[in-house]
């Protein structure tokens, strides 16, 4: 399983589906703040994570990223749906 050295604690599980390994789950904010944490100013870790670990391929395993919702984006959904929130249609 893939994994993105120095980032252990932004692991927050591990995800799978029928047919694929399993892939390590990192939750995207943990990561840039562990960047901030090792002084980058919070742009910096923003734009580093983004090019370097959104945009990365390494692999069938290539660990996945998780963005949380914020109480607002969570009663967007509640109220609207959640294409409301993404844009898309959550169907398709």
């Amino acid at each position: 399983m893939a994994q993105w050295l120095g980032l252990d604690a932004a692991i927050v599980g591990v995800a799978s589906r029928c047919g694929e390994d399993p892939r390590l789950v990192y939750d995207q904010a943990l990561m840039i703040q562990i960047f901030i944490d090792q002084g980058m100013d919070a742009e910096e870790a923003e734009e580093w994570v983004d090019l370097n670990i959104a945009g990365a391929w390494i692999g069938d395993t290539t660990p996945l990223l998780m963005v949380s919702f914020d109480e607002e984006q969570k009663a967007t959904i509640e109220r609207d749906g959640l294409e409301a929130l993404l844009g898309v249609d959550a169907e398709a």
